[in-house]
Formats: C-alpha cells, structure tokens, sequence
C-alpha cells in the first residue's frame, strides 16, 4: 500500500528532470524512534533518488520514517505484514513517478520483497526491494534453515517468473543474506547458499559491485567473532551493463551505529547517454536478457 501520510506532503516533489539515478539500499536493523530519527538525517544528507530499506518493522521507528520521508518530498512504497513482528521491505522515490508493480507480484514473499515501477526522462525501471531470512551456522535451527530454503527456492521462483515474458529492467536491492562465491573470507556454513547467486548470474542479471570493482574486498556486516560478510547487493539485469556508473559501500553508517550494516550506494545512467535511453525505455519483448 502507498505511504497513508502522504496528506502531508506538500504540493508534491518537483520531478527529476535528468536522467541519472542515485539508489540507496540500506538494512537498517528494526530502529527505534531515536536511531530511526538518526538514520533519517543520514539519509536526506545522502541525497539519493531511491531508497530501499530492509528490516524494518511496524512500530514508532516504521512510523516515523514513514512521516519523515514524506515530509522532505519521497513517495513511499510498502506492504503492511499480516502477523506481528513481520519484516518490511520499503522503497521510497524523490521526484519520480511510480507505483508499486501491476505487472509482477512476489506474492508470499511480502511484506520483505516489494517491486516498484520508476519512470523518468530516460524511461522505465523496476525496482526490487527484499530482506531474505538471515542465517548462521551455530544457532540456525533446522526450522529456520527450511524457511530460508523455501523463502529461496520461492524468491527465484518469482524471478524466474519474471524475466519469461515482457518487463521493465530491474534492479535487485536489498540484504540477500548471502555471500559470493570465493568470498573472503571464506565463512563456513554459507557455501549451500551460493547457488542463489549463481542463479542470478545465470538468469541474466550481474553484480553490480564485482562489475565496477572486480578485485575489491568489502564487507557490509561484521559478526560478533570478527568475520566480514558481504550480504548486501544490488543485482541489474545485463540490459543495464553499461548503464552502472558507480557501485559502493558507505561504511560511516556501521561505524557511526546508525545500523549494523553498511549503507550501499548505486548511481545508474548518466543525463547525456541516448544509448542508454534507448535501452531503458519501455518494456522487452523477449525474456528480458534483450
């Protein structure tokens, strides 16, 4: 459902009138009242076009996002859970029209994945937020270890589902709990999670920090015995391999214990490309790898 304090928005955000995006894609660790107030003045100071947000949950810290971002002008987009206690996904949008997806639904995976259709000058995108069920090698019960396994096999489901037919070129955003392979270093346990990545490579879609950084040692989470893990990621379908210009973690988000994650950030297109308007606009035709 749409942002219900949208009321309070002023006339509406004036549209982006380029063709560059700026995405961020943070975990933002289920925040109270106070870290959410803080975590929303590092956000407005990251000037970011499109947020996706994980781990966020009903309650003040949810409540006063919602009000926040609307009050500085972002449209924000939602899926309220049935239960209790349920992880919410939320993308938000500055000066750009959207809405979320009539195309393509994630049904049973919400409210932790939401798909929201961008337009702007160069066209159309998708946008796929989602938070996948955490895990760890000592304390994963074989209960929580079915339900990440179903949540996965679902979740590719979906995405399989969506690139057989017409779509809009979309961007995977979000904690995927789930590490590369010949990640550094290597944690043991996360090796029978590996095979999620690699069926999005194999669906067409690449990692956008390996494409800009192929060497590079990052890591957006640190566990308490001191081993990085690079869980956060933004995918795009290869229809947009030249259109990433830059693919990033800010890690002042960590240090500063605004979140335990690192925010990551991805800047997309560029105002004079008509290659990459020509690309971008519209929906495929084929099965999505055009």
């Amino acid at each position: 459902m749409k942002n219900l304090f949208s009321q309070i928005s002023n006339a509406g955000p004036k549209l982006k009138n380029n063709g560059q995006l700026k995405v961020l894609s943070w975990n933002v660790q289920s925040p109270s009242l106070e870290r959410s107030k803080r975590q929303v003045e590092y956000i407005l100071e990251a000037k970011a076009d499109i947020l996706v947000l994980t781990e966020l949950k009903n309650g003040k810290g949810f409540d006063n996002y919602l009000m926040s971002l609307e009050m500085h002008g972002y449209d924000c987009y939602y899926h309220r859970g049935d239960v209790t206690g349920d992880y919410i996904t939320l993308i938000a949008t500055k000066g750009l029209k959207a809405n979320i997806s009539q195309y393509h639904r994630f049904s049973g995976l919400e409210p932790r994945a939401i798909l929201v259709d961008v337009y702007f000058k160069l066209g159309a995108i998708s946008i796929l937020g989602i938070y996948m069920p955490s895990f760890h090698p000592d304390y994963s019960t074989k209960e929580k270890i079915n339900t990440k396994e179903r949540f996965n096999k679902q979740f590719l489901s979906a995405i399989t589902q969506y690139f057989s037919g017409s779509s809009n070129r979309l961007v995977l955003a979000g904690d995927l709990n789930i590490l590369e392979p010949k990640h550094q270093p290597k944690v043991r346990g996360y090796e029978q999670w590996e095979s999620v990545y690699k069926d999005f490579i194999k669906l067409g879609m690449f990692d956008c920090f390996r494409h800009i950084s192929p060497m590079a040692k990052e890591h957006s989470w640190i566990s308490r015995q001191n081993e990085g893990h690079r869980f956060d990621h933004f995918f795009c379908d290869v229809r947009m391999a030249k259109s990433v210009n830059k693919c990033y973690y800010d890690h002042s988000a960590r240090f500063d214990k605004l979140s335990d994650h690192s925010a990551m950030f991805l800047e997309l297109f560029s105002s004079s490309s008509q290659e990459t308007a020509s690309r971008c606009t519209g929906r495929s035709n084929s099965n999505g790898l055009s």
